[in-house]
C-alpha cells in the first residue's frame, strides 16, 4: 500500500509525521537489526486493511538525515512490487530521533516454506503454480535491482519475504548502506548463507558480488522453493567440508521430487561453476513463465479427462 504523503518532490523525501504511527513494540530481527514495530494509521483510515505494517529503523548515528543524498534518492525512487519498500523518514520529537520508514512483512521465505511443509491439509499447502509464482516474483525483483545498477550480493531464503497475497519481496541492499548497517556478509560464520553464495566469492576475498553471483544465489533459492528444507541441511556441523566440496567437487543439491524438469534445467544452468554459462534474466523469466504455462495446460488436460 503506497502512501500519498510520502513523496512530493523528486529531489528529496518528505518527512512523514510521527503521530501517524502507532508503535507496537521495540523489536530485533537479524536482517534489519533493532527497530520499532509500528502501524501506519492516517487520520482518514477507518478500515483495518488500510493499516500498513512498517519498521522504523534507527540510523547508526543519531541526528538529522540528509534527504538530498544520492543514496537516499536512489532508495526513494526504487519502487517495485517485488522489492521491500522504503517510504521515507519520520521524526520522533519527544526522543529527538529521526528514523527510516520501511515496509514490514511477517514471514521470510524460509519461515513460510517451513510452515507450509508442516501443513497436514493438502488443499492448504502451496501448489506448483504458487511456487512458480514465488520464483518469478523473486527473479523479477532481482532483475529490477540490476536494471537500476544495484547488485544484491546477499540473496537467500531469510531475506526474501512473503506477503499475505503469497507475493515474494526481496530486500534492497542499498538500505543497509544508507543506514550504516551490515547486511551480514560475514559468510563463513553461517552455514545457511554459505549455501547461497557463489563459489567464486567463497574462494577469493578479492572477488566482489556481481550480476552472475546474484543469479547463482537465485538458483539456490529456486531449489529451496521446491524443497522442505534448507540446502545442505545435513552439513550442519561440517562447514569446512561443505565449502571444500562446493569449491573442489562442484557439489550442488539434488533436485527434489515433484519439481518440473524444465524448472530444474533452469536453476542447474544458473548455478553453473562457470559464471558465463549462467542464464540472463530475460531467459530465466521466459523459461519460468513457460514452465507455468505448461503446468496450467497439464492441469486443464487432467481436468478435462476427469470430466469425460
Amino acid at each position: 500500500m503506497y502512501k500519498s504523503n510520502t513523496i512530493k518532490d523528486h529531489n528529496k523525501l518528505e518527512e512523514i509525521p510521527f503521530e501517524n504511527f502507532r508503535v507496537i513494540r521495540l523489536s530485533k530481527r537479524w536482517d534489519i537489526g533493532i527497530f520499532k514495530d509500528a502501524r501506519w494509521i492516517e487520520e482518514s483510515h477507518e478500515k483495518v486493511e488500510q493499516v500498513e505494517k512498517v519498521a522504523l529503523l534507527f540510523p547508526k548515528e543519531n541526528g538529522r538525515i540528509s534527504k538530498e543524498s544520492d543514496e537516499i534518492l536512489k532508495l526513494k525512487n526504487l519502487n517495485h512490487i517485488n522489492v521491500i519498500k522504503f517510504y521515507g523518514t519520520t521524526y520522533d520529537l519527544e526522543n529527538k530521533t529521526e528514523m527510516f520508514v520501511l515496509q514490514l512483512t511477517a514471514e521470510s521465505l524460509c519461515e513460510y516454506l517451513t510452515i507450509d511443509s508442516h501443513k497436514f491439509d493438502q488443499t492448504e499447502k502451496l501448489n506448483i503454480a504458487d511456487k512458480l509464482n514465488i520464483a518469478i516474483d523473486i527473479a523479477t525483483g532481482l532483475e529490477h535491482l540490476h536494471y537500476n545498477n544495484i547488485i544484491h550480493g546477499d540473496l537467500h531464503s531469510r531475506n526474501i519475504f512473503i506477503d499475505k497475497n503469497k507475493r515474494a519481496l526481496i530486500t534492497n541492499p542499498q538500505i543497509f548502506t544508507v543506514i550504516n548497517k551490515s547486511s551480514s556478509m560475514d559468510l563463513m560464520r553461517n552455514k545457511n548463507k554459505i549455501c547461497y553464495i557463489d563459489p567464486r566469492l567463497l574462494n577469493s576475498q578479492k572477488q566482489q558480488p556481481d550480476e552472475h553471483s546474484d543469479i547463482y544465489s537465485l538458483a539456490i533459492v529456486m531449489w529451496r522453493i521446491f524443497s522442505d528444507k534448507e540446502p545442505f541441511s545435513d552439513y550442519e556441523n561440517k562447514l569446512i567440508s561443505l565449502v571444500h566440496e562446493i569449491l573442489l567437487q562442484n557439489k550442488r543439491e539434488e533436485p527434489t521430487k515433484d519439481t518440473p524438469e524444465r524448472y530444474i534445467n533452469v536453476y542447474k544452468k544458473c548455478w553453473s561453476s562457470n559464471p558465463k554459462e549462467r542464464l540472463p534474466f530475460l531467459k530465466i523469466l521466459s523459461e519460468l513463465n513457460e514452465v507455468k504455462i505448461q503446468f496450467w495446460n497439464y492441469c486443464q488436460m487432467k481436468s478435462e479427462d476427469m470430466n469425460l
